[in-house]
């Protein structure tokens, strides 16, 4: 474990010193516009600010009435011993967004049970306060994370435990506060107070009866104790060309009734952005307390560099590598040490790709190590 956080300290002091050169040798950004969906899972993005501008990154009116965003995808994939060839939708999402007032912001999935939901209210130009089933701000891609080096929703999963949940969202408050906001610097700060993730996973060494559950938490759930996680990030920008931000959250997983045991969740990201080039890398560490006398450690790291080409920037190519360990304690099944990539294409509305990733993490028994796919995406 230690040789691996000095790894990750080493490429991250590298990106830090190199910085200086990569950006003097950078050109000026492009003004060709280009919708980036390089995540391959294509949704709405967190909410940024209110006035003029929706949570999601679109421009909006300040009239009250309200807009309905639609995003809809289908992939023809194969993923031996996980999901064969076959057709798969991860997106038939549609989301409302109501601005009542240039300071009050509502926006929710159109859905029985909606993953996301949230009122927002611009208290000053710098100060937001959020509150609803909030997205978690923690690294910089969303809504899914990338930790392994392929996107971690449950449809891909190789084996059963999620490292995280497919979308980090609970319920909770939130304050966002933007301490600088130019051409040079933008650097915010995020702090909330959510439920927190509960117990009913299942511990794979059978030890333990009660084990935190990292998948998703369902709208109608009740927290299972007292003691609400909190969390932070902070995220600074310099001159739109190198990102930095480090992410902390702490809560109690287990029930009222037994004994409070706690997980703490450190991450650490960095963007550095040349003209159409972009190199991103990013690690997730988990330490989580058991019971009275077990401690154990999760990691997830991931780096990708995409390259954007065409008369338009029309064209992507995106490489990915990562790793993801749920539980250092044992190595099975859903240990991953994937690397993969992916061309992506968009003339218009709809967005065409096709991706490849393997897994090099060699694991008696285990299912899915490669996923391939052609996929459509259409956002309006």
């Amino acid at each position: 474990m230690n040789h691996l956080r000095r790894r990750f300290h080493h490429l991250s002091l590298l990106l830090f010193v190199l910085s200086p050169q990569l950006l003097a040798q950078s050109a000026q950004p492009s003004k060709a516009k280009a919708v980036d969906l390089g995540s391959l899972d294509a949704a709405p993005t967190p909410p940024t600010s209110i006035r003029g501008t929706s949570p999601h990154g679109h421009p909006s009116s300040p009239e009250s009435r309200p807009e309905l965003k639609v995003l809809f995808d289908l992939a023809l994939s194969h993923q031996p011993g996980k999901a064969e060839f076959t057709f798969q939708n991860f997106h038939p999402l549609i989301l409302l967004e109501a601005i009542p007032t240039r300071d009050l912001m509502i926006a929710l999935e159109v859905n029985p049970t909606p993953r996301y939901f949230e009122m927002d209210y611009q208290a000053t130009e710098k100060l937001t306060f959020r509150a609803g089933k909030l997205w978690i701000p923690f690294d910089d891609l969303n809504p899914h994370n990338i930790f392994g080096g392929r996107i971690n929703t449950s449809r891909l999963r190789i084996g059963g435990q999620a490292f995280m949940p497919d979308l980090f969202t609970d319920l909770g408050m939130a304050l966002k506060y933007v301490f600088t906001d130019n051409a040079e610097l933008k650097m915010e700060g995020h702090v909330y107070a959510v439920n927190g993730f509960p117990s009913g996973g299942s511990d794979p060494l059978g030890v333990s009866a009660s084990y935190p559950n990292f998948a998703d938490v369902s709208v109608n759930s009740t927290d299972n104790n007292n003691d609400k996680a909190m969390g932070a990030r902070l995220h600074a920008n310099f001159a739109q060309r190198l990102g930095i931000g480090a992410s902390f959250y702490t809560g109690v997983w287990s029930d009222q009734a037994a004994a409070p045991q706690r997980l703490h969740l450190l991450g650490v990201d960095s963007q550095i952005r040349m003209g159409f080039t972009e190199f991103r890398v990013g690690g997730a560490f988990f330490q989580v307390k058991l019971d009275d006398a077990t401690t154990f450690e999760r990691l997830g790291t991931y780096g990708e560099l995409s390259q954007k080409f065409g008369n338009n920037a029309e064209w992507k190519f995106l490489g990915r590598i990562g790793t993801v360990d749920p539980d250092r304690r044992i190595e099975d099944e859903n240990d991953q040490l994937i690397a993969g990539a992916a061309i992506l294409y968009r003339p218009s509305l709809i967005e065409w790709s096709g991706e490849f990733s393997y897994d090099l993490k060699s694991v008696s028994g285990k299912r899915g190590t490669y996923y391939a796919a052609l996929r459509a995406v259409m956002q309006l």
